[in-house]
């Protein structure tokens, strides 16, 4: 759906600023409510064409996506660079707090891929953990035992783990998710 909405503002912009180009007056009128504050280049242009218009927490999500891609395939130092310098500074500006635990602990994911489980450990315990405590979020909090449970289960720390996943499913328990 946001990539759809994007796609549709970006269409829109370009279509605003092709009539300015023809207007005899000069004057450029814009017909869209979109906002125009132009994007970085860089992997973004390379890869979404048009959308060069995207803003605040419309840019967040775009590198969200595309980081997501960038690990489907593999390539773990372009998505951390991505989540690090370009999506996580979005969320940090805005003031969302769970906008930014949600893309930490996918750099854990990240950092654990690459073979830091440690300083993924250390993230999810730390940085990601206590705000989903903190705001709430049961759910979040669970998914989120859910992954430390696992990178203890790789560092052979079995019994701290099966503690976890224990809490884990009473959580999801208490919430009715039979998944």
């Amino acid at each position: 759906p946001n990539v759809a909405r994007h796609a549709a503002c970006a269409s829109r912009a370009t279509a605003s600023a092709s009539a300015a180009r023809r207007s005899s007056s000069g004057a450029r009128t814009p017909t869209s409510s979109c906002s125009t504050t132009p994007l970085a280049a860089g992997p973004f242009l390379a890869i979404f064409g048009n959308i060069a218009v995207i803003t605040g927490l419309d840019k967040s999500t775009v590198a969200g996506a595309l980081a997501d891609m960038l690990e489907s395939r593999w390539d773990l130092d372009e998505a951390l660079r991505i989540r690090t310098a370009q999506e996580l500074p979005v969320y940090e500006g805005l003031g969302d707090v769970r906008g930014v635990a949600i893309t930490r602990g996918k750099i854990a994911g990240i950092l654990h891929a690459r073979g830091d489980p440690e300083e993924a450990l250390r993230i999810l315990t730390v940085e990601v953990l206590p705000v989903f405590e903190r705001l709430g979020d049961v759910r979040s909090t669970a998914v989120t035992l859910g992954k430390i449970a696992d990178i203890l289960v790789a560092r052979g720390r079995l019994d701290e783990a099966l503690a976890i996943r224990r809490t884990e499913l009473g959580v999801y328990e208490r919430l009715g998710d039979d998944r």
